[in-house]
C-alpha cells in the first residue's frame, strides 16, 4: 500500500489501512443465480439477475458485491467485486456480472451462490494518477492545486 501511495506521508497510509481494516464489514445478504440454468456464451459477460432479501431501504444504499471465498460455480466463470446501487424501499433484483474467460459456452447452474452484498458507508470519487504514464501538460495551476490534499506532501518536479 505504500508503494502505490507514495507521495502520502507514512503516518496517512498506515492511519487508512488500520482504519479499513477495523470497519466493521456488515453483510446484507447472499446472492444466489436464479431458478434456471444459464449459458454464458465463449469470452462474453452477461449480467445475472439475483434476487435481494433484505428488509425495506429507507434511502438509496450503496452495496458492494463480494464473490463467495470458496466458489461452487464453473472455475472458467469469473466473478470480480462489484459496486451497486439498491433502490430505496423493497429491493427485488441485482444484476451481477459473470464473465466467460474460455473459448466455449459455459453452464452456471440454477441456484448456484455467487457471494453477498456488504453495506457501504460511503463512496468518493478520487482522481488517481499513474506514474508509468506521462502527465497532461494542459491543467492549469488551479486544477493542479485541487489535486493536492492536505494531507499529501507536495515536491518540487524537476522540468528537463
Amino acid at each position: 500500500m505504500s508503494s502505490a501511495l507514495s507521495e502520502v506521508k507514512q503516518e496517512s497510509v498506515t492511519a487508512l489501512v488500520d482504519l479499513v481494516q477495523s470497519a466493521g464489514v456488515e453483510r446484507l445478504c447472499l446472492l444466489s443465480s436464479g431458478k434456471n440454468n444459464l449459458t454464458v456464451s465463449r469470452g462474453q459477460t452477461v449480467a445475472v439477475a439475483c434476487r435481494v432479501y433484505c428488509s425495506p431501504l429507507g434511502e438509496r444504499t450503496p452495496v458492494l458485491f463480494e464473490p463467495a471465498q470458496e466458489p461452487v460455480w464453473p472455475a472458467e466463470l469469473a466473478l470480480s467485486e462489484q459496486l451497486r446501487l439498491l433502490p430505496r424501499g423493497l429491493p427485488r433484483k441485482v444484476n451481477i456480472e459473470v464473465h466467460n474467460r474460455t473459448r466455449h459456452d459455459m453452464i452456471l447452474g440454477r441456484h448456484t451462490p455467487l457471494g453477498s452484498l456488504h453495506l457501504v458507508q460511503s463512496v468518493a470519487p478520487l482522481e488517481v494518477q499513474r506514474k508509468d504514464l506521462p502527465q497532461p501538460e494542459s491543467r492549469t495551476s488551479n486544477e493542479e492545486d485541487n489535486l493536492v490534499s492536505p494531507e499529501c506532501e507536495s515536491q518540487p518536479v524537476s522540468q528537463e
